[in-house]
């Protein structure tokens, strides 16, 4: 997809937390395990950062090179992951 090599544009960092074990951030797990090394590879120099936490709900934060973090809302997150994720063009 044409979107991973673009976030070093628009991103300073990424930073996702999960849980290691619960349900809740199973789709989260299986989005960075699928994605994590093409996302990688594509942006070098892009820190992406992966927390586990035991017990945390799935959480996706985004600090843009204005120096604004924004998180973004766990559920809604949830659902993006489970859509398929990053479908918008950058």
């Amino acid at each position: 997809m044409a979107w991973r090599g673009k976030l070093s544009q628009n991103l300073k960092e990424l930073r996702v937390l999960l849980c290691q074990s619960s349900p809740s951030s199973a789709s989260t797990r299986a989005f960075v395990e699928k994605n994590y090394k093409d996302l990688k590879s594509a942006n070098p120099k892009l820190p992406i950062l992966i927390r586990e936490c035991r017990g945390i709900e799935p959480q996706l934060w985004l600090s843009l090179h204005f120096l604004t973090i924004y998180y973004v809302y766990r559920r809604w997150f949830k659902t993006w992951v489970l859509r398929g994720a990053f479908d918008w063009k950058v």
